[in-house]
């Protein structure tokens, strides 16, 4: 597991985040955020149907690559020092995507009611 001492880096190897994620299965990182309520039952199910190995396993591994951002982030913030700018731009291109897919649903929303 990671530790929070410095004593090793832990990006010397992504297996060492991998062995310790939560969810080593796209079904299960599903799982864990129908647990945590962040989708529904509903979604959970929509999300599992039809979705291809190639799919499942990219949305994992930018899964597992946020997860280390804000891992090394939070190190940094915790040992006093800067962020590395590979963390930062993960954690950045990671919130553009998502606010991008967000206008994406607004504006569906919108034409579909206006139908």
């Amino acid at each position: 597991m990671p530790q929070l001492s410095g004593a090793h880096d832990p990006r010397a190897s992504n297996l060492i985040l991998r062995e310790t994620l939560l969810a080593p299965s796209y079904e299960r990182f599903l799982a864990f955020c129908r647990q945590s309520k962040v989708i529904t039952a509903a979604q959970m199910r929509k999300l599992l149907d039809g979705v291809s190995e190639f799919d499942s396993q990219r949305v994992l591994e930018e899964v597992v690559e946020i997860r280390e951002a804000l891992y090394f982030l939070i190190l940094s913030a915790v040992h006093g020092r800067s962020p590395d700018e590979s963390d930062l731009r993960a954690l950045n291109g990671f919130l553009s995507e998502a606010r991008a897919a967000d206008g994406r649903v607004a504006q569906t929303q919108v034409c579909s009611q206006l139908s």
